[in-house]
């Protein structure tokens, strides 16, 4: 990705599209294989760890077996009093907020 921060909505359209394009065979893969390997509801322990791995991967700090199957990434920025814990579903994301920092996208 290019280090200069889009400005305008057009050029964040591009930008968010660009990395889209660069992780879509990998997010295919993803789909693919957690269907090829289907849970039951609530015990999701496979899928759990293949997020979970993932996000380790990528430096992030993970919480495992919440609510038994449920995995959080903690992101930090550099202010040590702001955190954001997210929790993804199939279907939206719960943000929870613990800091003064401005509101993420709901």
């Amino acid at each position: 990705m290019d280090t200069v921060m889009p400005q305008t909505s057009n050029e964040i359209s591009e930008w968010i599209s660009a990395a889209a394009l660069k992780i879509e065979d990998k997010v295919i893969a993803w789909r693919r294989d957690i269907h090829q390997h289907p849970e039951l509801s609530y015990n999701e322990k496979r899928t759990a760890a293949l997020a979970a791995e993932h996000l380790k991967k990528l430096g992030i700090e993970v919480q495992t077996g919440v609510g038994d199957t449920g995995v959080v990434g903690i992101l930090k920025g550099g202010n040590p009093a702001a955190a954001w814990r997210c929790a993804p579903t199939w279907t939206r994301c719960r943000w929870k907020r613990k800091s003064t920092c401005p509101s993420p996208p709901r």
